[in-house]
């Protein structure tokens, strides 16, 4: 998954959620301007990061192509 595809997701999970990007990053203890340069595939997210994004937005991500997919799934 590109880092645009990525933070495309992170804006909607974010959305739904009613969220502001200031809300996020207070909830995952980042900066709102952190929050911004991912949702616009500017830098790059960890894996720890993005597990504590799905917590907040109660989100999943499915990663990998049909023979092989991988589900990171936090409810």
């Amino acid at each position: 998954m590109s880092r645009e595809k990525l933070g495309q997701f992170i804006r909607d999970a974010r959305e739904v959620r009613d969220l502001t990007q200031e809300m996020l990053a207070e909830q995952i203890g980042y900066s709102r301007d952190t929050v911004s340069r991912w949702e616009k595939g500017e830098t790059a997210i960890t894996v720890e990061t993005l597990i504590k994004i799905l917590k907040v937005t109660r989100m999943q991500v499915t990663i990998g192509d049909e023979e092989a997919k991988v589900c990171i799934k936090i409810l």
